[in-house]
């Protein structure tokens, strides 16, 4: 439901990961065709989960710079895109297996209906 969200008040850190971690899931469901079956959507949304080159925070093409703070130093930096390559494939592996409750056939439409929706305006 935060998906329906144009504004998000954040109070602490953990609604900051919260704002990327709904941002990742719906470029997950983007990635994600209607006649994907659970190996074609798994192959396609590994791939962008395990590409290690995405934004971070303080880097120009990351969405939410005026929300984070950005690294300190590049070993921060480092850090941090490693965090963040974890919560992008553990997230992928959590949504697929959500998608693909019902069989390998076909993802779930109610799922996919979330692609359609833009949270807070952004994308990653």
């Amino acid at each position: 439901a935060n998906t329906f969200f144009r504004n998000f008040e954040i109070q602490g850190p953990a609604d900051r990961l919260l704002i990327y971690g709904i941002l990742w899931v719906s470029e997950c469901l983007g990635k994600v065709k209607p006649s994907y079956g659970a190996r074609e959507a798994q192959k396609e949304v590994q791939n962008i989960a395990l590409d290690t080159n995405f934004s971070i925070p303080g880097e120009p093409g990351f969405p939410l710079n005026q929300m984070f703070a950005g690294p300190a130093n590049r070993q921060e930096a480092e850090t941090l895109r490693q965090y963040l390559g974890q919560v992008r494939q553990e997230l992928a592996q959590r949504l697929l297996a959500r998608m693909y409750e019902d069989g390998p056939e076909r993802p779930s439409k109610w799922w996919l209906s979330f692609a359609k929706r833009r949270f807070m305006g952004k994308q990653l």
